[in-house]
């Protein structure tokens, strides 16, 4: 049997207003490969700090990382939170339905360094 939360990411959204305290909590869809990582990435990883699911690579630590021209997402573990582009200096992570169309090609070149 199937659950009826299979696929569904629990959110939760707090309002404060003056005194009053809201807490609302409510299950969305996940979405994989929510956003997308482009040319203007510094590797400053301050969107890696920020990654709920660890899917943004490669990391200081790992190899590689000198030789990557930028960081990639991953597009299996991204879970659409939105956390790392506030995070991000550069303003070279966007939301797959809002890269710009000169940086489409970007889609593919993050999903592209998952493979393998």
């Amino acid at each position: 049997m199937t659950s009826i939360t299979a696929g569904l990411l629990p959110c939760f959204l707090h309002s404060f207003s003056g005194e009053q305290k809201t807490l609302i909590s409510f299950w969305r869809p996940i979405h994989h490969g929510a956003y997308v990582i482009t040319d203007n990435c510094i590797k400053d990883s301050l969107c890696v700090e920020v990654c709920p699911t660890d899917c943004i690579h490669p990391k200081q630590d790992e190899p590689g990382f000198e030789a990557a021209t930028q960081m990639y997402v991953d597009p299996e573990g991204c879970l659409d939170c939105g956390a790392c582009v506030p995070a991000c200096g550069s303003d070279s992570i966007h939301a797959l339905e809002d890269v710009p169309e000169e940086k489409k090609e970007f889609i593919e070149k993050n999903a592209a360094h998952f493979k393998n």
